[in-house]
């Protein structure tokens, strides 16, 4: 719901995910931020735009970040078998089969390069970027991906150019300039390359439910987009055959809005279920996801009653799912 608020900032400004004059909307204000929508590409973003530092975040002792070494949630087997079920992922996977894509690839914002290493035993030849130096030393140590660089997307050097493929996961939310990683990307592809982008969906049940993530808020997440807005971003910058979509409704999203401390065990595929990191704000959970664990069938029920429940939702919600996963051509 859009809350009323004093002192907000001018409305005339440029919106920074379209670069057009809009009568923008005030949205919502949050701590020091302000919360924009545009009426142009449907989009949000937030005033000032000023990024959370993630290579700090990582190295970070504290109930409110996970560190790579230190947490079993981290360890190398266990982190790909959970990341390989997110519904976001098992759709890039599916976009990358459907359109036959092979070649040299680009992991834009690779984290700790779960999907580098599900992507170079496809075949890729896969190049990594991130900012966190210490997530590369981790994509590097556990994962064997050799061409990881600890780098921003604005400082891969031309000479990397000619991509046949390019991957960008959940990171434009976090930019203080979206609009630089779709140029950026454009240019780094070779005529005919494709661009794969995710990005959280501002449309999905959750958000309809007035159930946002915590991390969808500043200084995490700096814009916010539906189907519209990338379509509208893509095209902007020249990029042909587009398939935009958002995943299916499932249990993790039907658990968010119902079962908040269940959230994540109901989204686990894997038989002994997700680790949980030993915070004090996640102590209850935790007694309810090991409490499931140890009980393999009732962990189950759960599972096939959040999927049928996730289902019938999709259908009354379409394109509601927590994901935008939209694949798009440069031309030849």
């Amino acid at each position: 719901m859009v809350e009323k608020h004093d002192n907000i900032p001018d409305l005339n400004s440029k919106c920074v995910i379209c670069n057009r004059n809009a009568n923008l909307r005030f949205y919502e204000k949050h701590d020091i931020f302000f919360v924009y929508e545009c009426p142009l590409c449907s989009g949000q973003f937030v005033l000032p735009m000023k990024a959370a530092d993630y290579d700090l975040l990582y190295k970070k002792k504290g109930a409110d970040c996970l560190t790579y070494e230190k947490h079993t949630y981290f360890l190398p087997d266990k982190y790909l078998s959970i990341y390989k079920s997110l519904a976001y992922v098992k759709c890039v996977l599916g976009l990358i089969k459907k359109y036959q894509l092979k070649g040299k690839l680009l992991d834009i914002g690779c984290s700790q390069g779960a999907f580098s290493k599900l992507i170079t035993e496809l075949g890729f030849e896969v190049f990594a970027v991130d900012q966190s130096e210490e997530a590369i030393q981790y994509a590097r140590k556990n994962y064997d991906i050799k061409n990881a660089f600890n780098c921003s997307f604005e400082e891969i050097p031309e000479d990397w150019g000619n991509f046949d493929v390019i991957v960008s996961m959940e990171v434009i939310e976090h930019l203080e300039d979206p609009r630089s990683l779709i140029k950026k990307s454009y240019d780094l592809l070779k005529p005919g390359g494709y661009f794969i982008l995710t990005t959280p969906n501002n449309k999905s049940f959750d958000v309809r439910f007035n159930k946002r993530s915590p991390g969808d808020y500043p200084p995490h997440h700096l814009s916010r987009y539906c189907i519209e807005t990338v379509h509208f971003l893509l095209d902007d910058r020249g990029f042909l055959n587009m398939e935009i979509f958002s995943n299916p409704v499932d249990r993790l999203v039907f658990g968010n809005v119902f079962f908040q401390d269940l959230m994540h065990q109901l989204s686990l595929d894997n038989k002994k279920g997700m680790p949980v990191c030993n915070f004090p704000h996640q102590k209850k959970r935790i007694r309810l996801s090991s409490y499931l664990v140890k009980h393999q069938l009732l962990l189950r029920i759960f599972q096939i009653a959040g999927d049928t429940v996730s289902f019938i939702i999709g259908i009354f919600y379409p394109n509601s799912g927590s994901n935008i996963i939209a694949i798009a051509q440069k031309p030849f």
